[in-house]
């Protein structure tokens, strides 16, 4: 006969669950307030600054000796609930400024898998996802620690900046083995850590995500286009329509020049600001990165950026340059010679 559960461990199970929840979000938001506080701070003045920083240390130093206790049998064995959330509190607040945090709150969420079948992550994707909030991505670093490996997550800029660190070439050590498979593990959470991956170590992605890879940068790419595109039909749209008012202000009211000529000044920039969106920064730059991910060296695709900028003019410039500019009633001098100045830069 099978003994009946008297309910105890589920409810013990349930309240560390809700505790830990809690724990999570409340040690998400000490970092950020902490984060928030040393930037202003430092906007203040470096006294402030330096202040603050000493106790932050303080605090650092004591949070160290309290979550040593996680990393022993004992602890485990005699931690209640509240204890444990508490300490996995202090874990999440200072794991990316403490790797002591860091490991602390790795041992907390292996000891909370075995004893409780509690994953801490899972508790984060289930709140950010009934709050409909994107769960951010986290990757995880392996470390050597007293002889021993050991892993921890850091966020996404962490990652961006341990690749761009890591040498392109070296030893095949076992440093850099472990680097190359905590890499793979990164891959497809975010478009900026897979385009640096495929610059930087092609050789660890596989055929199948390198394409993806690429897919990616050209939607990218293309979708950014079409933005660029969308922007510059907006702003033409503009400036024809402040030139229609600057004309009509001129036909209905002949002693207001001013207002007319404010008019066509406004087309005027609208119109620039639309070639300078149709060849944007933004476009070059995601075609440079896709030339060099396809493995173009540097020197061809400068070649191919001064060619692009050569001929990146809209094609409403190429109507303009035969043209003569329209005669317009009642316009004062300064306008006719901006006129002939911008027909001068088109032909």
């Amino acid at each position: 006969m099978v003994d009946e559960s008297d309910g105890i461990e589920e409810a013990i199970e349930g309240q560390t669950r809700l505790l830990i929840t809690a724990a999570a979000q409340a040690g998400d938001r000490i970092a950020r307030m902490r984060e928030d506080a040393l930037r202003r701070a430092q906007a203040t003045s470096e006294r402030e600054a330096r202040e603050l920083q000493s106790r932050l240390a303080a605090e650092q130093r004591a949070v160290c000796a309290d979550l040593s206790g996680v990393q022993r049998a004992d602890w485990w064995e005699n931690a209640s609930p509240e204890r444990i959330a508490q300490a996995y509190e202090s874990a999440v607040a200072w794991r990316d400024e403490e790797p002591e945090a860091a490991r602390a709150e790795q041992r907390i969420a292996d000891e909370l898998r075995t004893r409780h079948g509690i994953s801490p992550d899972q508790l984060r994707a289930q709140v950010s996802a009934e709050r409909g909030e994107p769960m951010p991505a986290r990757y995880v670093l392996t470390e050597s620690y007293e002889d021993a490996k050991t892993t921890r997550h850091v966020s996404r800029d962490d990652a961006l900046a341990l690749i761009d660190r890591t040498p392109r070439a070296g030893d095949l050590t076992p440093t850099r083995r472990q680097q190359f498979e905590d890499m793979r593990g990164w891959i497809g959470k975010d478009r900026d850590v897979d385009l640096a991956i495929a610059a930087k170590f092609p050789q660890i992605m596989t055929k199948e995500q390198m394409a993806a890879v690429r897919r990616s940068e050209a939607q990218h790419q293309q979708e950014a286009e079409q933005r660029d595109r969308a922007e510059m039909a907006a702003l033409m749209a503009e400036a024809t329509a402040e030139e229609g008012r600057a004309q009509d202000r001129r036909e209905d009211r002949p002693d207001r020049p001013a207002l007319a000529e404010e008019h066509e000044q406004r087309a005027e920039g609208a119109r620039e600001e639309a070639g300078a969106k149709y060849d944007s920064a933004e476009r070059r730059a995601t075609t440079a990165a896709d030339l060099e991910t396809q493995g173009h060296d540097h020197e061809t695709v400068a070649r191919q950026m001064r060619a692009d900028v050569s001929q990146g003019a809209p094609a409403t410039e190429a109507t303009k340059g035969g043209n003569s500019p329209r005669a317009r009633r009642g316009r004062r001098q300064a306008g006719t010679n901006r006129q002939r100045e911008r027909g001068g830069l088109t032909r």
